[in-house]
C-alpha cells in the first residue's frame, strides 16, 4: 500500500512539473545570437534555443541579414532577459517573447525595421502595424522596395540579375550616430561604441551626412 502511495504522489509531481515548463516564464542572461532572430538563453546552469516568435529576420547571406542579427546582439547580448514561451518548434528551440524589461524585443526588431512579421504563425495586430510603420519610414530592410521575405529566399527567391547592384548598393550599411546626424563607416574612431547600423539608402533618404574624415562609400 505504501508503494502504490509513493508512485501515486511521484506521478502527481511529475505532471505538476511538466505541466509547469509549458508556458513558463524563463529569466535568463543572453549568452549568444544566433542570427537576427534566435538567442541562446542561459537560466541557472541550463541553456536554452530561442526563436523570437511572430517574426522573421533575414537569413545570414541574405542582404541585411548580418546587419539584423547586430542589431539584436546589441539589444539583448550580455543582458538578463526573460522569455515568455508556450511551444517548442520541430528544433527543439523554444518559442517565445523576448522582454528586456518592459521592451518587447520581438516587436523592436519589426518596427527597426530588422524583421519581417511572420504573418504565417502570427496574427498579432501589434506587429502587423510596427511593420507597416517601419516599411513607410524605409528603416533597416525597407529601404529596398522590392525586399525579399526570409520564407520566400529559404524556397530560393533572389533578385533578378538587373536588380544585383541596386539590391548590394541598397544593402550596404553604414553607422549612424547616437544624435543621428551624420553616418560613418564601421572603423571611424568619430563613431564611437553606440553606432547604429542602418542601410545606405535609409540614411540618404533621411537627410543624414556622411562623415567627412572616413568618407563612407556611396557604392558597394
Amino acid at each position: 500500500m505504501q508503494v502504490i502511495r509513493f508512485w501515486l504522489i511521484a506521478s502527481f509531481w511529475v505532471c505538476f512539473s511538466s505541466s509547469h515548463l509549458v508556458g513558463a516564464a524563463l529569466n535568463g542572461k543572453v549568452i549568444k545570437v544566433a542570427d537576427g532572430d534566435t538567442v541562446t538563453l542561459l537560466v541557472e546552469k541550463k541553456s536554452y534555443r530561442v526563436r523570437l516568435q511572430g517574426i522573421d529576420a533575414p537569413e545570414a547571406q541574405q542582404p541585411f541579414g548580418q546587419a539584423a542579427k547586430k542589431a539584436l546582439s546589441e539589444k539583448v547580448f550580455g543582458h538578463r532577459v526573460t522569455v515568455r514561451w508556450d511551444e517548442k518548434d520541430r528544433y527543439g528551440r523554444l518559442l517565445g517573447q523576448i522582454y528586456l524589461g518592459e521592451v518587447w524585443v520581438n516587436q523592436l526588431m519589426v518596427q527597426d525595421g530588422y524583421a519581417w512579421h511572420y504573418t504565417y504563425y502570427s496574427k498579432d495586430s501589434r506587429l502587423a502595424r510596427s511593420q507597416q510603420l517601419a516599411r513607410e519610414a524605409s528603416r533597416g530592410l525597407w529601404a529596398r522596395e522590392q525586399a525579399i521575405a526570409p520564407w520566400d529566399w529559404r524556397r530560393g527567391k533572389r533578385p533578378l540579375l538587373e536588380d544585383s547592384l541596386e539590391a548590394s548598393r541598397i544593402a550596404q550599411i553604414v553607422y549612424v550616430t547616437p544624435k543621428g546626424e551624420k553616418f560613418h563607416r564601421q572603423d571611424c574612431h568619430h563613431l564611437g561604441t553606440k553606432g547604429k547600423p542602418e542601410a545606405l539608402a535609409s540614411v540618404r533618404n533621411r537627410g543624414l551626412t556622411p562623415c567627412k574624415r572616413c568618407h563612407p562609400k556611396e557604392d558597394p
